[in-house]
């Protein structure tokens, strides 16, 4: 909680909640909402990856940096990123069944941005 806390105060204001067009997410009961409907079954690794999508809102991220958040240390040992592709892909893909817009753009040869237009 006290690890919370502090990316809560560091990143987002203080506020337990983060909105970024239509989407928000409530850092304490880990649930994620696009305009009041809940976004259902979301994995763990999912949700750090939206996360790290909404601190960083138009931003390129690299296939590197979201493996090392994912995976931490272990990333290094990743031959290729087929493990960053597919939950990318899953996020993408329960965001949509809730009627969220794509929000999350490929980059080509770089990585992923977070951006609503």
């Amino acid at each position: 909680m006290r690890v919370l806390a502090v990316i809560r105060r560091r990143n987002f204001r203080g506020s337990n909640r983060i909105e970024y067009g239509g989407l928000s997410i409530d850092i304490v009961r880990e649930s994620v909402f696009f305009q009041d409907n809940p976004v259902k079954q979301l994995s763990p690794k999912e949700f750090d990856l939206l996360m790290l999508f909404m601190s960083a809102p138009k931003r390129v991220l690299t296939k590197g940096a979201i493996a090392e958040h994912l995976f931490g240390d272990h990333a290094d040992l990743f031959d290729n990123f087929d493990l960053v592709y597919a939950h990318v892909k899953n996020l993408k893909k329960k965001l949509k069944q809730t009627g969220c817009p794509d929000y999350i753009k490929t980059v080509y040869g770089m990585g992923y941005k977070f951006e609503t237009s």
